[in-house]
């Protein structure tokens, strides 16, 4: 899925202008290679982006800078070739969970209290 390919961080660095904005993804969250992306908005929908270090997908879009594409090591991916992948590996991936490690953690669930304020919005 990922080739391996050698990332050239300083040239990352140097061209890419840090995002003062609440939106940036600048890190991959899985391996912290730049990326340089932002989140979606209504005006800027979401497209698919793979990080070519370690194959982390991001629906995000790309940075601008004075009417500029910044890139990060993070390149566009098709949706289907997301898809596929996905399928992939949640077929391959059949994992198990015994009974008594389910009744455990619906214990702990159970007896947990609840301590603090109520954040959520309605």
């Amino acid at each position: 899925m990922v080739e391996d390919s050698v990332i050239d961080e300083d040239d990352v660095y140097a061209s890419a202008a840090v995002c003062e904005l609440d939106d940036a993804i600048e890190r991959c969250g899985s391996c912290s290679t730049p990326v340089l992306l932002r989140r979606p908005n209504p005006s800027s929908p979401a497209s698919a982006w793979l990080c070519r270090r370690c194959g982390s997908v991001f629906f995000a879009r790309p940075q601008e800078q004075d009417g500029k594409l910044v890139r990060g090591v993070a390149k566009p991916i098709s949706y289907h070739d997301v898809m596929k992948e996905l399928n992939f590996h949640l077929a391959s991936a059949a994992q198990t969970v015994s009974r008594r490690d389910t009744i455990r953690l619906v214990e702990c669930f159970a007896n947990r209290k609840f301590m603090g304020t109520d954040t959520r919005s309605q």
